[in-house]
C-alpha cells in the first residue's frame, strides 16, 4: 500500500506526542498514546506515540481470510518511520482501518504521496489438530518428520500462521483428558 497523500509528521522533542498534517484536508490525525505503547520496541522507536494514518482505502477479503500488515522489508532503511505489523480480519470487521506507524527518532518526518507504506499479505484462517502420543518409535518418527519443516522454505509453512490460532488436541493414544 502506498501513501495516498503527502504527510508531515512532527513529534515533540521528548518523543511523547506527535502531530500529523495531511496535504488533503479530508484526513485526520489519530494516535495511540505512550501509555498504550509502554516499552514496545523502545530500542528501535524513540518516539513513544504510535501514529494512526487515516487510511482512505477500503479492503475486503473472502470469508476466512485475514490480512497481515507488515513493514516494508528490504526497503530503504534510512526512513525515520516503520509500519507496525498486525492482523486484520476484514471479512468480519471494518473494511477501512488505519495504518499504524512509529518514528525512530523525534525529528520532523515527511511521507510523500505514492511512497510504499506497508505490505499486506492475505492469510487463510484454518483450524489445526494437534495430536499427542506416548514417546515410542511412532512418535519419534513423527517428531523427525515434523522437525524436517525447519529446513523447509518459508513459503512451505506460511499457511499455518494466523492471528487467532485454534488448536484441537486429539488425545490419540494417551490417557490425557479430551
Amino acid at each position: 500500500m502506498t501513501a495516498w497523500c503527502d504527510m508531515e509528521i512532527n513529534p515533540s522533542i521528548d518523543g511523547q506526542s506527535v502531530s500529523v498534517r495531511y496535504s488533503h484536508a479530508k484526513y485526520n490525525q489519530g494516535s495511540h498514546p505512550p501509555a498504550v505503547i509502554q516499552n514496545f520496541m523502545a530500542h528501535k522507536f524513540g518516539v513513544r506515540m504510535t501514529v494512526k494514518l487515516d487510511n482512505p482505502w477500503s479492503m475486503w477479503t473472502k470469508p476466512g481470510v485475514s490480512l497481515m500488515y507488515l513493514p516494508m522489508y528490504y526497503y530503504d532503511d534510512s526512513r525515520n518511520w516503520e509500519a507496525i505489523p498486525g492482523w486484520i480480519d476484514h471479512d468480519v470487521g471494518a473494511v477501512s482501518s488505519p495504518i499504524n506507524i512509529m518514528l525512530k527518532e523525534p525529528k520532523p518526518t515527511f511521507i510523500k504521496q505514492g511512497e510504499p507504506i506497508v505490505q499486506m499479505v492475505p492469510i487463510r484462517r484454518e483450524v489445526f489438530v494437534a495430536r499427542t502420543s506416548e514417546n515410542n518409535e511412532v512418535s519419534k518418527k513423527r517428531y523427525s518428520g515434523l522437525s524436517y519443516l525447519h529446513d523447509m522454505s518459508f513459503s512451505g509453512w506460511v499457511r499455518h500462521m494466523r492471528t487467532k490460532k485454534r488448536y484441537i488436541v486429539d488425545a490419540h493414544d494417551t490417557e490425557l483428558p479430551h
